[in-house]
């Protein structure tokens, strides 16, 4: 009898396979071979490494004289199981075998399963590649779809992209969408993704797959969802995606949310990120949103540092405030701060900044990492890293020179405007606050930066200056009520613009703040994000009193009346005493807070009023 055959006990494998000397697993069959390794993970117990190496190599020998896929398929999983590193010349060895009976000894569903053991090693064979390839070219409709998406599947994962192959595949499947389970529609779109292959047929193809998955939404499993809307967002097809399918698809997200794994929460909060459709005015999504923050902070050990940082930015793109959620992670992160790499730091910090939210002593942790790595960064990172410091007031001259002298030797190929724009910002928001401490001057931007960002900065504000609708109808109000007022009014220095000065006497520096809904959370209590609460600190360090006029408060006020009523009552609250409103203005304070509410107020009572005197 044999060490191994396949009616022994696991425990006894195990036991004859640990104390077999090198020349009896010599003797094993690949049947026998398969059979043991599965024992080991039956058991869930880790052979010795000797075992692991004895029998890849013996794997390697018994190929050269017999080849059946389904055992040299468990073989392969059960090595890729417990993280043993098989040699290339195994996988040499399997595409020997393969060619030597030309695939005449494995089927299409066997082809498939051993494709994705092989891709679970990692091992990138190029001959066995274009080998499969053209072997699914040659004989496309003999697969299934479980089968073309696995094979799909393993070559994005050995990043290995057969344009002929996938064109292939692609048109074929484009008709079989039908009898094609949704786990293996989730598993072929997120191969293109990986691949990074879009073209028109591929196009073509996720809308139609789109429309299948409307009608099968209800099978979807959490993970296949999740998988499925980063590989649309990725490929940047997830904007063209029907309004229908979204719904449908944050409504089975809704119900299915619990099984969401660490990595299916960023991918759907970072699919939802990267759209045009944020959900900001959807309550549906807002409450999808909640309920993942709920789930992540139960899981919060599970995250890579990668991951944190790809749920963080996620919620601050979404503009979605949730207070508990930015502190755990910030705590986690924390934990692992000397895992993170640098670029994931400053993506991190811009997300704070960009929410208005500091994480306390994580920021200094992270300025620690970054500082020594700053060469390692490219040019976008280094410039949030000083944008969002100045957000949140705690750049200094020193920091914000190192920072400099990096960016100084950076190509100009490696900006973008917005990094210019966030560059300028943040030697404005510095310069102001050490105006208002009454320190000392600092270096600039380099020279050749700043006339780059001067430019970009300029270039915004003259961008962002037509007038709205939400102008036009405060104007109509201040009109009826008999103010004077100066519409658009671009600052000396050319950096900033006043939406409405008021003209009124004694007053000359009194504006009004119109800020539109993506300047605040999408969710309540609608807190304001960097850009309103950065305007506000600039305009007030150049002696401005700025009365803040949300639109989400605005649009509460449906008739003009109400509206009037509300402005008028705003505009009385704040002229009462000038030192405390520039206090409420510049730092939101609960008395700004106040003071909207009891013109909200006034303006529901003068509603109140006019409907008792309609109907009386």
């Amino acid at each position: 009898m044999g060490i191994v055959h396949a009616g022994w006990a696991a425990a006894a494998v195990r036991e004859q396979l640990n104390t077999a000397p090198v020349d009896k697993v010599q003797e094993l069959t690949l049947q026998q071979l398969s059979v043991a390794l599965s024992a080991y993970v039956a058991s869930s117990m880790q052979p010795p490494a000797r075992v692991l190496q004895q029998v890849s190599q013996r794997l390697e020998q018994v190929l050269h004289k017999e080849f059946d896929a389904d055992d040299i398929t468990t073989a392969l999983n059960s090595l890729a199981f417990f993280g043993h590193q098989a040699s290339e010349t195994l996988i040499e060895a399997i595409r020997a075998s393969l060619a030597r009976t030309y695939f005449a000894e494995i089927t299409p569903i066997q082809l498939g399963t051993l494709m994705l053991a092989i891709a679970e090693l990692g091992h990138r064979n190029l001959k066995l590649l274009s080998a499969v390839a053209r072997e699914v070219v040659d004989r496309v409709d003999d697969f299934g779809p479980v089968e073309l998406s696995e094979i799909m599947w393993s070559f994005a994962v050995l990043g290995h992209r057969h344009e002929r192959m996938v064109d292939v595949v692609t048109q074929s499947l484009l008709f079989r969408l039908t009898d094609m389970p949704v786990a293996s529609m989730s598993q072929l779109v997120c191969a293109f993704a990986v691949l990074k292959h879009k073209d028109a047929v591929t196009d073509v193809f996720l809308d139609a797959v789109s429309d299948e998955a409307l009608k099968k939404v209800e099978a979807f499993e959490a993970g296949d969802m999740a998988n499925m809307m980063w590989a649309y967002a990725s490929l940047g097809h997830w904007s063209y995606v029907d309004a229908d399918l979204i719904n449908a698809v944050t409504a089975r997200m809704l119900r299915v949310h619990k099984e969401l794994n660490a990595s299916s929460m960023v991918n759907v909060v970072w699919a939802l990120a990267k759209t045009d459709y944020a959900g900001n005015s959807n309550r549906r999504t807002r409450t999808l949103l909640d309920n993942i923050a709920k789930s992540a902070m139960s899981q919060m050990d599970c995250f890579t540092p990668e991951q944190l940082s790809r749920l963080l930015w996620a919620f601050s793109t979404l503009h979605h405030w949730h207070e508990e959620l930015y502190d755990a992670v910030a705590a986690e992160t924390l934990r692992q701060v000397n895992s993170f790499l640098p670029c994931h730091l400053a993506d991190m910090v811009s997300a704070y900044a960009h929410m208005v939210h500091h994480p306390g002593p994580l920021l200094d942790q992270m300025t620690q990492r970054i500082l020594p790595k700053l060469d390692t960064m490219d040019a976008g990172a280094l410039c949030s890293v000083l944008w969002a410091h100045g957000v949140l007031q705690t750049l200094t001259p020193d920091l914000f020179d190192k920072v400099c002298q990096t960016l100084e030797i950076k190509p100009l190929g490696e900006f973008k405007p917005h990094d210019f724009e966030r560059a300028f910002h943040a030697e404005l928001l510095l310069e102001a606050d050490l105006e208002s401490k009454q320190r000392e001057d600092f270096r600039k931007l380099p020279k050749w930066i700043r006339q780059y960002a001067y430019r970009a900065w300029q270039d915004r504000i003259y961008f962002d200056r037509t007038v709205t609708w939400f102008q036009q109808e405060v104007c109509r109000s201040l009109i009826e009520l008999g103010v004077n007022f100066e519409l658009e009014k671009f600052l000396a220095d050319g950096c900033h613009t006043v939406d409405i000065v008021l003209r009124i006497p004694g007053k000359p520096r009194l504006g009004i703040n119109m800020d539109p809904p993506q300047r605040f959370s999408s969710n309540r209590p609608y807190r304001p994000l960097a850009e309103a609460v950065c305007q506000r600190r600039l305009l007030a360090a150049q002696g401005w009193e700025m009365i803040t006029l949300p639109q989400h408060e605005w649009r509460r006020n449906v008739s003009q009346k109400e509206r009037a009523v509300y402005l008028e009552k705003l505009l009385d609250c704040s002229l009462e005493d000038s030192r405390d409103s520039l206090k409420r203005i510049t730092n939101d304070s609960d008395a700004s807070a106040a003071c909207r509410k009891a013109a909200l107020q006034a303006a529901a009572a003068a509603a109140r009023a006019a409907q008792l005197q309609e109907h009386g």
